[in-house]
């Protein structure tokens, strides 16, 4: 994701994030709060924070998981939206 411009300061967002085996680096490369998540089995979540992720990187880097199946990026925390309204890239979404 480097290779195509994705910075720390970029914000992500991951539609159907699973267990977080691949997801949690890019949770570790961005900035705090820059990585919202979004997956419809709370189950699988769960199992990633406690065996991918941690206590210790959830709580530094405070990624917004979002349990639903509906794709509607309007339910992510609202102090995550100015995120959200910025130009959006075929894969993340770039902050102002």
């Amino acid at each position: 994701m480097r290779s195509q411009g994705l910075e720390p300061s970029d914000c992500l967002v991951d539609v159907a994030c699973v267990s977080l085996r691949g997801g949690r680096h890019f949770i570790e490369y961005l900035d705090q709060g820059n990585d919202l998540r979004l997956e419809q089995e709370k189950a699988l979540v769960e199992l990633g924070l406690k065996y991918e992720l941690g206590r210790n990187l959830l709580k530094e880097k405070t990624p917004d998981f979002v349990i639903s199946s509906v794709l509607d990026l309007r339910l992510f925390q609202p102090s995550r939206h100015t995120a959200l309204r910025s130009r959006f890239l075929p894969i993340f979404l770039k902050r102002t």
